[in-house]
């Protein structure tokens, strides 16, 4: 089915010809004469290996596939089959537990046109579906947006959901879609906790949209955080066994953007998040403590004529960094390309900037990212023609760390690393004698 107004996200595969790229190169992974979109992508530590979920699109209805990629991007066997009933799926999420080395994936099934439930399916790291159709819930309520996370400490994970009021229910013909932020505790053999609610509002004028879900290892708690009418972000910690703690904080004010993905990372190592959502046309990356206290706040796209939209980011344990990726449209451009900034744990951007990640003169949307031991995934929608999108991704080698600054001597050289082509690679520079380094071409490879 078409044009899904609360579909989130989704992935595509496509031919092999594509299956070893370079570090930064666009690959296939879904292509068909359908569609497939929405795409979102974990890592397995223990594989070395990804597994992206998308949303494929037939003629009669939605289904969800997956498919696992290789550290140098190929592709290993065929697309899987989670979900493929009668009825649409789609809106899928993913997490990868390593204590059984299998996968957890959450997606919405449309019961009827009115009336949408939380299902989920666990995955082995070979692709084998061990449960489909687990249910998670299915009130007469549309329930819309699933996200999962994987607890290092209980070896389970949490489901978070949206359950939207009936538009029958609002109290004028306006239409109204207020909501509530539900949540529910799972086991790594797929036992479920009781369903609890996160957030709730009584104002039928304010709606709880996109949430976004990350656990903290190093006291063992999860952040839940949702856009709050259209100009808010609220969050809420919750404890491993699923109960409240403290109040409902204020993340992030006027951001004028009521729809806009939210993304959320965990650093394991300076036990706090990196928030990262779109204000004014532009993304944002907020550090806060593990107690959600605000430390800093950095604008991510600096293009300042692009508009930009529908943030993500992962961390790197094996660096201390994480990647942040957005869709960027240029003024006078009337496609989007996926751009992506490292950024230090400090909250500062890298060196390099914005890196074009994909940049055809076609569409590319609704980016995921993913970490792994050499660098990460990210995963994109392609707009292969005006009737047809694929899944593509591009693996984004890691952040190296900067060399010290040498003293800039007139006549002396030196070598500098920098980015060229999706890698990484070093150019000859000469200190001239106005004491300024001139910077000759990045050529790849590493430096002599």
């Amino acid at each position: 089915m078409k044009n899904r107004a609360w579909t989130i996200g989704a992935m595509v595969c496509v031919f092999s010809y594509f299956a070893s790229p370079a570090w930064g190169g666009s690959f296939n992974i879904a292509h068909s004469s359908q569609d497939e979109q929405h795409s979102i992508v974990a890592y397995n530590s223990i594989a070395n290996e990804y597994l992206a979920v998308w949303k494929y699109e037939s003629s009669t209805d939605d289904d969800i596939y997956a498919q696992r990629v290789a550290r140098n991007g190929t592709l290993i066997g065929g697309k899987i089959r989670i979900a493929t009933s009668s009825k649409n799926e789609y809106s899928p999420s993913v997490t990868y537990n390593a204590a059984v080395d299998e996968y957890l994936i959450v997606y919405v099934y449309d019961y009827s046109w009115y009336d949408q439930d939380i299902y989920a399916a666990r995955v082995a790291s070979d692709g084998t579906v061990i449960q489909r159709r687990m249910l998670v819930s299915n009130t007469v309520a549309p329930e819309l947006s699933p996200v999962v996370t994987y607890n290092e400490a209980t070896h389970g994970y949490l489901v978070c959901f949206l359950q939207y009021a009936h538009l029958w229910d609002c109290p004028d013909d306006t239409g109204c879609f207020w909501g509530i932020v539900y949540a529910r505790t799972v086991t790594s053999d797929g036992k479920f906790g009781s369903k609890f609610i996160v957030a709730e509002t009584e104002n039928d004028k304010i709606s709880l949209r996109t949430p976004a879900l990350a656990f903290n290892s190093v006291d063992n708690q999860y952040l839940v955080a949702w856009r709050y009418g259209s100009k808010e972000v609220h969050a809420q910690l919750v404890n491993s066994s699923g109960s409240l703690i403290g109040g409902e904080l204020t993340v992030v004010e006027n951001t004028s953007s009521s729809w806009d993905p939210l993304g959320l990372a965990y650093n394991s190592i300076n036990n706090q998040y990196l928030f990262v959502y779109k204000k004014d046309g532009e993304i944002y990356a907020d550090r806060l403590s593990s107690n959600v206290t605000p430390l800093s706040s950095t604008l991510i796209s600096v293009q300042g004529s692009a508009y930009e939209r529908n943030p993500c980011v992962a961390f790197s344990p094996y660096r201390n960094k994480y990647l942040v990726c957005w869709e960027s449209r240029p003024v006078g451009q009337n496609h989007y390309d996926i751009k992506c900034s490292h950024i230090y744990a400090n909250g500062n951007l890298d060196h390099f900037g914005e890196l074009e990640i994909a940049g055809s003169n076609k569409d590319e949307w609704r980016p995921s990212v993913a970490y792994g031991t050499d660098g990460y995934l990210v995963t994109y929608d392609y707009r292969y023609s005006n009737s047809d999108w694929d899944i593509r991704g591009s693996l984004v080698a890691g952040l190296p760390e900067p060399e010290p600054e040498p003293e800039c001597i007139p006549g002396t050289d030196k070598h500098e690393q920098c980015w060229v082509g999706g890698r990484w690679g070093y150019r000859y520079c000469r200190c001239m004698n106005d004491g300024t380094w001139s910077k000759g071409p990045c050529i790849l490879g590493e430096i002599p």
